[in-house]
Formats: structure tokens, sequence, C-alpha cells
């Protein structure tokens, strides 16, 4: 669970438990896709109709969905900005049980102001996967 300094609660992220693990075939070498998106839609790994900019007090789903999946034992760094600020309450590190292809939260309560979320994927090739996105009064 990711709190802002106020202590209310930013983002809550599944895995059985923090993080939704779905079953598909893992890469020892950690996912060399991935993807960031936002939504108030979807279910689990499915992102629904995709946005960068919501309303006030609307809750908004973060997706992120790697390939091949996580392997088992790999993690994930979450980081939290908010307009420029890391929102350090925000910090969660993630270690998957068995393999994951999506990591998917609802960030609830979010005060206006632009969002930044870094995933840094650990074991994967590839450099940290970041998304963005607008709360508007």
């Amino acid at each position: 669970m990711i709190a802002s300094p106020g202590h209310r609660t930013i983002l809550s992220i599944g895995l059985a438990g923090a993080v939704l693990l779905g079953a598909a075939p893992a890469n020892e070498g950690g996912p060399d896709v991935t993807s960031v998106g936002f939504t108030t839609g979807g279910d689990k790994c499915t992102l629904g109709d995709s946005a960068t900019t919501f309303a006030l007090g609307v809750p908004v789903r973060a997706v992120l969905t790697m390939e091949p999946a996580l392997p088992t034992g790999g993690t994930v760094k979450v980081t939290v900005e908010k307009d420029g600020a890391e929102v350090v309450e925000g910090r969660q590190t993630i270690t998957v049980s068995e393999p994951a292809p999506c990591i998917y939260g609802t960030m609830a309560d979010l005060e206006a102001g632009h969002y930044k979320l870094t995933y840094t994927i650990t074991p994967s090739q590839m450099p940290p996967a970041t998304g963005e996105f607008d709360v508007t009064p």
C-alpha cells in the first residue's frame, strides 16, 4: 500500500495479496517488453479504456504488463512521484511467488497534480517502465 504524507492510501497493489499473478510462461532473463497504462475500468491485467487525465476524486487503476512474465522470485520496485517530488511512503518492492505477467493497483483519493509511476523490474534488461497521468480539479 502506498500512502501520502497525510497517511492516505495512494496505491493499493494486488499480488496474491500484493500483485496479481497470472499463470504464464516465464523467461529466466525477465521481461523484455513492458507497458504501463492508466484507466478507471478494466480488470486485473486488462486495462480497459486508457486515459492520461482524471477528475479529482476518481480512483485511477495502473497496470504494468510484462512479456514474457516476470519469473518466480523476480521483483518490482514501485516509486510514485507527485509534481516531480517522490512520495517516499509510496515506495514498495514486490517479490513474485510465481510467474507474473502483470502488476495492477488502484490509486484513490489523489490530490490534483501530475503523477509519475516508475517500475524497476529485476531480472530484466529493460530500463525502468514509467507512466504518467494528471489529476485535475
